[in-house]
Order: structure tokens, then sequence, then C-alpha cells
């Protein structure tokens, strides 16, 4: 992983248009991020990524920002700021050294999912703090995951079909929750298996 992330800081950058360093510039302090945010272009990364803690650096896939309007890139851009607001990051160094070290619990992989699924909804709410249309917003996240899968690469939904409820939750639609035969059978099961350990 930090070989991975030497080398998108490093390789096959190029400068963004000056009206997104400005507008980087403006929404971080708005945000209240004291450390200087960078923003560059991408040419291997395939969907919008921040790394790094004490200088953090936010990239754009390249082929990406031309399908995007931009309305839909400034909340692309917000998002990616709630995470270094929110030292996502930093945490996210946590969250996998636990995991590493307590790679065979399933609760832990499980609490993980959680912990990703609430940090990325949070993001989500964060930018329609913003006069942003959920629907616009919505769209470029459907439009980054189309390009994504047209890289082959693994889909932003998951298994879980995480970007469909993320999307849901941004329009506003509100599902009435059943409870399915595979739900009560896994929690059948572990409350079983803790009764039996």
């Amino acid at each position: 992983n930090y070989t991975y992330v030497q080398k998108i800081r490093t390789q096959g950058l190029s400068k963004i248009k000056a009206e997104w360093r400005i507008f980087i510039k403006r929404k971080s302090a708005y945000m209240g991020i004291v450390r200087k945010v960078e923003i560059w272009l991408s040419d291997i990364v395939t969907t919008p990524v921040t790394i790094g803690y004490l200088k953090p650096v936010i990239l754009i896939p390249v082929a990406a920002i031309n399908h995007l309007s931009t309305q839909q890139v400034e909340a692309i851009l917000l998002h990616e700021l709630s995470h270094i607001r929110r030292y996502d990051y930093l945490f996210n160094l946590v969250i996998n050294f636990i995991k590493t070290v307590l790679y065979f619990n399933p609760f832990v992989n499980l609490f993980v999912k959680i912990i990703e699924r609430e940090r990325e909804n949070s993001c989500d709410e964060m930018v329609m703090r913003f006069p942003f249309k959920p629907t616009e917003y919505a769209t470029a996240l459907l439009l980054l995951e189309k390009y994504n899968q047209r890289q082959m690469m693994m889909a932003a939904a998951g298994k879980d079909h995480d970007l469909l409820h993320r999307v849901e939750a941004i329009l506003g639609i509100h599902k009435k929750t059943n409870l399915s035969f595979r739900q009560i059978s896994i929690s059948f099961f572990t409350v079983l298996g803790i009764a039996f350990m």
C-alpha cells in the first residue's frame, strides 16, 4: 500500500486548472482545514482519491473530469475535502493496522465495512449542506463508477451495493427494510456461535 501511494503521489501527475486550485483553497478555509491541500490530475487513479495527512493531496482522474459538469466536479472535490476535514486518511491507517493484526476475527471485518460505509455517508451529507442538486451529485457518483468499471477496477459499490445505498440516501429515497432470510440466519448463527464460545 505504501509503495502504491508513493507511486500515485509522484507519477502520472499533471496540473489542474487554476480555477480548481482556487476553489480548493477557498473551500478549505471555509471548512476550517488549516493544512495546505494540493490538487492534481492523475493518469493512474480511476476515481478521485485523497492521500496524505500532513500534506493532503487530492488526485482527480484525467478522463473522468472531462465527463463531469462544473457543479459535479465541485461536489466531488467537496466530498474529498470532507475526508480531509475528518482526518480520514490518518483514521484509515489506524483501521488498517487493527485489521491486519486481527485479520482472523470476522467481527473486525464487519466493523471496518460499517465504518467505511458511514464515513462515505458522512462526507455525502457534508456535500449536501452546500447548494448542490442531489441529482447532480448522485449522477456524478454514478458517472465516476461507470468510468471506473470501464477501467476494470474494483467497483465502488462493492458486494453490498454501497454506492446504490449512497445514491438512495442522497436522493432521499428511503426503502422499507424487511429482514431477509439471509440476515435472520446470519444473526441466528452469530448468536449461536457466541453461545458456544
